[in-house]
């Protein structure tokens, strides 16, 4: 019988993993931008709370103006309409502000890449 001719098996290199950095976006000083291509993007939180104060306010507005038995029931209806509309609106141009997260998590990095190696 003939010896078996082994392959040599392939090496691997483990290398130690390198530190990773977890940044959660706060800058409320970030600069943001405003349109239909700022979608996608991180919402700053002023413009998240606008939207919440604006919808919490006609909220409010709507419970009132329902439980108000004084005001005439086609009069109720069509100030819900726009108030439906004004709240669709509102969280649409909310939406449509945008900060660029990737930007601040990299200057974020640099900077703790900065003070690690110090």
């Amino acid at each position: 019988m003939e010896p078996v001719n082994e392959s040599p098996q392939p090496t691997v290199e483990i290398k130690p993993a390198t530190p990773t950095v977890a940044v959660k976006v706060t800058n409320l000083d970030a600069p943001s931008k405003f349109g239909p291509n700022q979608i996608g993007k991180t919402t700053p939180p002023w413009a998240t709370w606008t939207f919440r104060i604006f919808f919490y306010i006609t909220s409010f507005g709507t419970i009132v103006l329902t439980s108000v038995k004084k005001i005439p029931a086609e009069t109720v209806v069509e100030i819900l309409f726009w108030v439906g509309i004004s709240n669709i609106f509102v969280h649409g141009m909310s939406k449509m502000v945008g900060i660029d997260s990737k930007k601040i998590e990299m200057e974020a990095k640099e900077a703790f890449n900065l003070t690690a190696k110090q």
